[in-house]
């Protein structure tokens, strides 16, 4: 993240072209629309475009945010990943439903002003960079049934495949007595390469009790893919959001949780990993 040379993958609207000339065969998210700052900035009600987009369900996401996600239908809009806004102003938690045509689009623009607007703090954080990234919003179609998807998360050192972080569950439904909290997510799991075997290894700040995960049967596949686009950088996290037999690109990370909290535990592992995202090798 310290490289300026890096922002332009960091952006989830710049980076599909590269993930397009790189990987030409992987699916991407089609991108209906994007709104940068200074058209979200001068907008006075939500210009919500003209798209025959045969029914599909929509995400409207910020560029340059680990979280800033909702999910867009036609008459209701909800929160996945904060932060979100209502019209008013007022936060909308992960989970939360705006109903009605007008409330979504009004919560749709909040968002995306509050998007283009948000700055990361705090003296030596390594999210301050992020702000650097050209901030804007993009509307994309969803891939398949995001009650079936999984967050894959592969984890790529100089080239090479280390390990796999799975969160599943991501976008289930939670139960009307369930707490949500920020960004909550469920199911955190981590397995070795190329074996597939439980990698006994968690975060000190997201404890989760460990959830058994099939062998993908696209696998290799993935991983073939993963260390295409990770050819060139010493350490990068490439993420895809995947179903029982298909997949397409996330994004990539080059700072695991923003260099934020995300500390591995064994401290063994974390010195191993640590080496080898800043060696390479």
């Amino acid at each position: 993240m310290r490289n300026d040379s890096y922002f332009p993958f960091i952006d989830k609207h710049l980076v599909k072209d590269f993930v397009r000339s790189r990987v030409p065969g992987l699916a991407v998210a089609r991108e209906l629309h994007y709104f940068d700052s200074a058209a979200v900035t001068s907008m006075t009600r939500w210009r919500w475009p003209q798209i025959d987009d045969g029914g599909h369900t929509h995400l409207l996401k910020a560029t340059h945010l680990s979280g800033g996600v909702m999910l867009v239908q036609p008459n209701s809009t909800k929160c996945l990943k904060a932060p979100c806004r209502l019209g008013s102003g007022r936060g909308l938690a992960p989970g939360h439903v705006v109903t009605g045509a007008a409330h979504s689009r009004a919560a749709q623009l909040a968002s995306c002003r509050h998007w283009t607007t948000f700055s990361y703090s705090g003296p030596g954080s390594e999210t301050v960079l992020y702000s650097r990234v050209a901030r804007g919003c993009l509307l994309e179609r969803a891939i398949g049934g995001l009650t079936e998807q999984r967050d894959m998360k592969l984890f790529v050192f100089g080239g090479r495949l280390a390990f796999v972080m799975i969160l599943g569950k991501r976008f289930q439904e939670r139960g009307a007595q369930e707490q949500i909290r920020i960004n909550d997510e469920y199911d955190v799991s981590y397995f070795s390469y190329p074996s597939w075997t439980r990698l006994y290894l968690y975060e000190a700040v997201f404890l989760h009790a460990f959830a058994p995960e099939p062998r993908p049967p696209y696998l290799e596949a993935m991983v073939a893919d993963a260390e295409a686009l990770a050819a060139g950088f010493a350490s990068v996290r490439v993420d895809f959001m995947a179903q029982a037999s298909t997949y397409a690109f996330s994004e990539l990370t080059f700072s695991h949780h923003a260099c934020d909290g995300g500390t591995f535990m064994p401290p063994a592992l974390e010195l191993l990993y640590g080496s080898l995202a800043t060696t390479g090798r």
